[in-house]
């Protein structure tokens, strides 16, 4: 798979909250002049990256009563798209000046301290944009007290009445008769106690992300996530291999070279895979069931190198724990990876690979696992059958068998096992293998009413033998190379 495609897998927000507080803070603005006349300014944090790219946070802070009211982000972008963003900014207000990093996080932290004293929480991407500004508990960064509200009380200045619908019933719940006021500036005026807390629906924080809804929007089936996973070690202990060494170096905030890998590797044997192997399963552990704030910053970049260096390792017997960080759901493979891991997976699965037809043909049958998964072993088999001659029949019979198995369920309407885009992307992978024997199957799979959107724009004859060159773009070079094009682009 070429960089640009792996590039889409890319989560900018899940990178940020990974690597964010890594990168060297830059400069810093305020529209100061609203913030002091109207209690109400914008903030920008940039960090720098190596090669001259940014990465921008800003902040809508309300210091009078609610504030972090919205946030935004953009990373690894051109000094332009700062001007840019600038200009359309000051087009609504005042401009910005430029001010110490310490009084941009006093500011944004003071005025969500405020606002939490009312009951009222931060806008939801603050979970996101926060991990741009240095953690709050650093000792080592000055506190300064500033002002906020007015008069000492928490003043709400709506924009509009639903905006005082929204806000007010949540102050009455948690602030005292006299600790807070308001005001709707459009129509100069002051609310009574006219705002029932029970017509208050706080819905905003309640966002639905996720991506395995029964149908799309057009109605076209999917499958849901469902897998149930085993308990993993809820420890690690260093072993005796080298890979503690990596460890205290992402701990330490550096960046392993493909020196110290081949350190590692150098030890080798029986130790190194199960060090390996126990780390990968302790550190899917952290973060299977959803981003972990306790989680280190950097084990996504640790289970990386384990995966890929159990690739080096070379020994089949890795493959089941491989596959088993495999089995979770989408947001994983974001909260943890950014980049190339589609390529780190299908080239460790590929280097596994000897005698597992019979694993990686029982994964893709396995029930409720995300298709993207499902596709990284379909991949890694056309790998197979594409590089070995030996390997072409039987992989091709494994993928008939599948067809069958695929196309039986879904027009039974059973959508567990595969839906019409899993369905597409096998196509492909059959496709890559010019299989063109199994075009009677992928006939009767695309005669399903589902797969009507997936239509292939000519014969499917045509379409097999004119292949998918894209799906197998195979490296021959070591999974070493992925491990440096992953730590060079987040360096």
């Amino acid at each position: 798979m070429k960089k640009q495609q792996n590039q889409q897998n890319i989560s900018p927000a899940n990178l940020i909250r990974q690597r964010g507080r890594t990168w060297e803070i830059g400069k810093c603005y305020c529209q100061k002049e609203d913030l002091e006349r109207n209690g109400e300014g914008a903030f920008i944090i940039t960090r720098l990256h190596k090669g001259g790219k940014i990465s921008v946070a800003s902040f809508l802070v309300d210091r009078y009563c609610l504030g972090v009211k919205d946030t935004f982000f953009q990373v690894l972008v051109d000094e332009d798209y700062l001007d840019e963003y600038f200009s359309h900014l000051e087009s609504y207000g005042p401009p910005f000046v430029e001010i110490p990093y310490i009084e941009a996080h006093n500011w944004i932290y003071g005025s969500v301290e405020w606002a939490l004293e009312a009951g009222i929480a931060p806008h939801k991407d603050f979970a996101i944009t926060k991990y741009m500004l240095e953690d709050d508990e650093d000792e080592s960064i000055p506190i300064i007290n500033y002002e906020f509200g007015k008069n000492g009380k928490h003043f709400l200045v709506a924009m509009d009445e639903q905006e005082a619908d929204k806000y007010l019933p949540i102050l009455k719940k948690n602030l005292k008769e006299g600790e807070y006021d308001f005001i709707i500036p459009a129509s100069d005026s002051l609310f009574d106690d006219e705002y029932d807390d029970d017509e208050y629906d706080d819905d905003d924080d309640e966002y639905d992300d996720d991506e395995y809804d029964d149908d799309e929007e057009d109605g076209t089936p999917r499958t849901r996530y469902s897998y149930v996973h085993p308990g993993y070690p809820s420890k690690y202990k260093k072993g005796a291999s080298s890979f503690s060494a990596i460890i205290d170096i992402e701990k330490s905030g550096s960046n392993p070279s493909q020196a110290d890998f081949k350190k590692v590797l150098k030890k080798g044997g029986d130790t190194l895979r199960k060090d390996l192997e126990e780390f990968a399963l302790y550190a899917t552990g952290l973060t299977c069931d959803g981003y972990n704030d306790d989680a280190p910053e950097y084990i996504g970049n640790l289970l990386f190198y384990a995966l890929a260096l159990l690739a080096e390792a070379g020994d089949e017997n890795s493959v089941k724990v491989v596959l088993e960080t495999l089995r979770q759901p989408r947001n994983f493979y974001d909260d943890n990876f950014f980049l190339e891991e589609r390529d780190m997976y299908i080239n460790t699965l590929f280097n596994l690979s000897d005698g597992q037809l019979d694993a990686y043909t029982s994964f893709a049958k396995e029930k409720g696992l995300d298709i993207y998964c499902k596709e990284i072993v379909l991949a890694t088999m056309a790998m197979m059958g594409a590089v070995s001659e030996e390997l072409r029949d039987p992989v091709i019979d494994r993928f008939g068998e599948l067809l069958d198995f695929y196309t039986e369920n879904m027009k039974k309407g059973v959508y567990d096992y595969c839906d019409p885009e899993l369905a597409r992307q096998f196509v492909d992978c059959i496709a890559a293998l010019n299989a063109v024997s199994l075009a009677p199957k992928i006939k009767k799979l695309y005669s399903l009413p589902s797969m009507k959107k997936h239509k292939v724009p000519m014969d499917i004859v045509t379409y097999i033998e004119l292949g998918d060159v894209t799906l197998i773009d195979i490296k021959n070079n070591s999974t070493l190379e992925i491990l440096t094009e992953y730590i060079e682009y987040f360096g």
